[in-house]
């Protein structure tokens, strides 16, 4: 939260020594621009300064102008201006063509996305001991907090090329332990296949029911938070409408990334309580008494496409808020680390039963991405 202060502390006082008067020019094609208007001629001539540089338009070429608060129309027949203070015409601009303000739009741009370093989701899904459910919805493609710093450089006032950074900050590693008592073995993390007849249990190996597993997304999601690493590529946008002041764009890009999509390692321990029926029939009741997942590093790289929409707001020249919505290719979990299952009895050792791989590398899937930033051109 400092880092985004000090961001926003930053921009403003750029923005506040970048800032220059700014002057209004209503061109005879009806075009609206705010430029610096440094001097007006007696033949009617107006200067003005674009992008730094010095121009000069005659009378021919504009309607009416504003300098210094007031409002000046030359009548060519007279050669003389008209001076007042409020402007008599009613200036109507399209919302998408209204003109940059102070006129047009400097080169760079630095955006910094609010959204990946204020919220954080989660995937650890999963039914608890007692059957209920716990966990958040990800509608993301990574779990953690993230800066995001995108570079852009205009090539024209319709073309944006851009280079998107992105910097993954406190990895999710939730080590979800269940610890409530209960005889149903299929409330745990995984279905145990146990002995229940009292001649099947010397010497049994336990085993996991395979339907099970594939059956309970809950569970297969448990604990495999997916954290961002790094992620660096290059996007373009293109704004049909130019560089005005609400500027819609379409905007597509590649990008590559390293991501964590965390294996598991479950460890359930169970007790044993003998039950005698009516008839004197005895059997075994096993009785849930701990459980917990514990996530390990599983590092991946992947590519992912991009593409979506977008509109900036420039406020200022300089400074300026942006709203995004893209959709992308998930990454895709290609990590070689498997899910390992641990099962003890009360007073013995943890034997490993069965080794899972939740890799899906020939899947794809797509997420939306919201983007909410702040942006400084210079």
């Amino acid at each position: 939260m400092r880092i985004l202060l000090l961001f926003i502390l930053f921009i403003g006082f750029c923005d506040f020594n970048a800032k220059a008067q700014s002057d209004t020019l209503v061109l005879s094609s009806g075009e609206v621009r705010l430029v610096k208007i440094t001097d007006h001629l007696e033949n009617g001539n107006v200067i003005f300064e674009l992008e730094g540089q010095e121009q000069t338009l005659s009378p021919k070429d504009y309607i009416i102008f504003s300098f210094k608060n007031q409002w000046y129309e030359y009548n060519t027949e007279a050669s003389i201006y008209s001076i007042s203070s409020f402007s008599p015409y009613t200036i109507r601009t399209n919302f998408f063509k209204r003109p940059h303000p102070e006129g047009e739009s400097p080169k760079w741009r630095v955006q910094f996305d609010l959204l990946p370093l204020l919220i954080e989701t989660s995937t650890t899904n999963y039914w608890d001991a007692q059957s209920n459910w716990n966990g958040k919805f990800n509608g993301f493609y990574y779990n953690n907090r993230a800066i995001s710093i995108d570079i852009g450089y205009q090539i024209d006032p319709k073309f944006i090329l851009n280079i998107p950074l992105r910097f993954g900050l406190n990895p999710n590693e939730n080590i979800i332990v269940n610890s409530e008592n209960t005889t149903y073995s299929y409330n745990g993390f995984a279905n145990y296949a146990l002995p229940y007849e009292i001649e099947e249990y010397d010497g049994y190996v336990p085993t996991i029911n395979d339907d099970y597993y594939h059956s309970w997304g809950g569970r297969k999601s448990l604990g495999h938070d997916k954290n961002l690493i790094v992620e660096g590529g290059f996007s373009t946008k293109f704004y049909p409408f130019g560089q005005v002041k609400n500027a819609f764009y379409i905007t597509q890009g590649l990008t590559f990334g390293i991501y964590d999509h965390k294996a598991v390692d479950f460890y359930s321990e169970y007790d044993t309580t003998m039950y005698v029926s009516f008839s004197n029939d005895t059997s075994i009741n096993w009785n849930l008494k701990d459980e917990r997942a514990v996530p390990r590093k599983n590092q991946f790289s992947n590519f992912r496409y991009e593409f979506g929409a977008g509109m900036d707001f420039n406020i200022t020249r300089n400074l300026g808020i942006n709203i995004e919505l893209t959709f992308t290719t998930h990454p895709v979990n290609t990590g070689s680390e498997l899910d390992n299952y641990y099962f003890k009895e009360t007073g013995k050792d943890y034997v490993l039963v069965q080794q899972k791989s939740f890799a899906e590398p020939n899947k794809i899937d797509f997420s939306y991405i919201g983007r909410f930033q702040l942006f400084y051109k210079f």
